[in-house]
């Protein structure tokens, strides 16, 4: 039978530990125990650099299990690839992508997993970015019983939310951060956050939301509500909003996808909805709602001038650096600049040598958590700064 309630739980679980980075330890034990698995594991993995980030596994993989799995293991992985060609997005149990022979002979599991109780397995593997899945399983021991289709049926009813909360922690990136902070990085970021109930009603907004619902042409407050005045987008904005209210009150829906407002001048306003439960003794902030995470790519972006100052970074450097905010890849900086991925590589290599960085990802999380994300470009014409 499926365990509903439970599943319901462990989403809510799971939006938490995006508004609060300390509670992704405890995600993967939950994991494990939805599933009556003895561990489990969550992570990210850069096809570009195959650099891995594990989000939350079970304490069984210590420091040294972690480090030898990124450093020499994952590149021996089998069930990922096979997953990833099997049945991208979806659920999938490992006797359904290898024997169980060919799995008790393989390099991973003779030499690393055998020893830490990994022999069933059920998971999924999913986009969740450019270049970019995210890859999430729970595993039982060679003499337990594997996994069935009940398990599957958990794991697709979850990996929506998954990916949502996957990119939301990328977005975030700030591991010791509280709420407030995170909310701090998420405006430095040009994020706005606006907290509202099921019929789009605000409840509460931070400052940077509210300078930008008075100013934004696109997406406004009228009579206390959130509306994108482009009918469509108020149309989607407005499913989102219920769905992710819906799922806070304990009726569990699939997450919308991103959002994307058209816009007559600039790139489309990007816009994320995530359950909100209650917390806490505030009026505001006692009742299921969703919280509205809405961005601007266009003020959102550091200059390359900024970046210059703050790094001592070259002109090409910071241009770069700039790129990368933007989400853009390796691939489509070398081709936009006229230069060749090689070359972009080197750049990258220097840059992060200059701000102290070890892989991208912590520096496209500097500089969204730097200064350099609060200068922005004039705008032409309308006198904004």
């Amino acid at each position: 039978m499926l365990p509903e309630r439970a599943v319901h739980a462990f989403v809510l679980d799971l939006y938490d530990a995006v508004l609060n980075p300390a509670l992704w330890e405890t995600i993967a034990p939950k994991f494990a125990a939805l599933l009556n698995a003895d561990t489990s594991g969550l992570q990210t993995q850069n096809l570009a650099n195959g650099y891995i980030s594990v989000l939350s596994s079970s304490s069984v993989f210590g420091p040294s299990a972690l480090e030898a799995y990124r450093e020499h293991y994952s590149k021996k992985e089998i069930l990922i690839s096979r997953a990833l060609r099997r049945r991208p997005g979806g659920a999938v149990l490992n006797h359904e992508v290898i024997a169980d022979a060919e799995w008790e002979e393989s390099e991973i599991y003779r030499e690393f997993l055998s020893h830490y109780g990994v022999f069933h397995t059920a998971g999924a593997v999913f986009e969740t970015g450019t270049n970019e899945i995210g890859v999430i399983s729970a595993h039982r021991p060679r003499h337990s019983v594997p996994f069935d289709d009940t398990a599957k049926q958990v794991i697709d009813i979850l990996v929506g939310h998954m990916r949502r909360s996957f990119q939301m922690h990328a977005r975030l990136h700030a591991a010791t951060v509280d709420r407030r902070g995170a909310s701090e990085v998420l405006e430095r970021s040009g994020m706005k956050i606006i907290l509202v109930d099921g019929a789009a009603r605000i409840r509460f907004a931070t400052s940077a939301a509210e300078r930008f619902l008075q100013s934004s042409e696109d997406i406004t407050a009228i009579a206390g509500r959130v509306i994108a005045t482009q009918l469509t987008s108020n149309h989607r904005l407005l499913q989102a909003i219920q769905s992710a209210t819906s799922t806070a009150t304990g009726v569990l829906q699939r997450p919308e996808s991103l959002i994307a407002v058209p816009r007559p001048n600039g790139r489309p306003l990007a816009v994320v909805a995530i359950p909100f439960t209650p917390r806490g003794s505030d009026p505001a902030l006692s009742e299921p709602g969703a919280l509205l995470m809405i961005r601007d790519p266009d003020a959102s972006t550091p200059t390359s001038g900024a970046l210059r100052e703050l790094f001592g970074l070259t002109p090409t450097e910071a241009a770069i650096a700039a790129a990368l905010v933007e989400g853009k890849s390796l691939q489509e900086i070398a081709a936009a600049s006229g230069t060749t991925f090689h070359t972009v590589r080197s750049h990258l290599k220097a840059i992060t040598q200059k701000t102290g960085t070890r892989r991208q990802s912590d520096l496209i999380a500097l500089i969204l958590r730097s200064v350099a994300g609060l200068v922005r470009p004039p705008h032409m014409g309308d006198g904004r700064v």
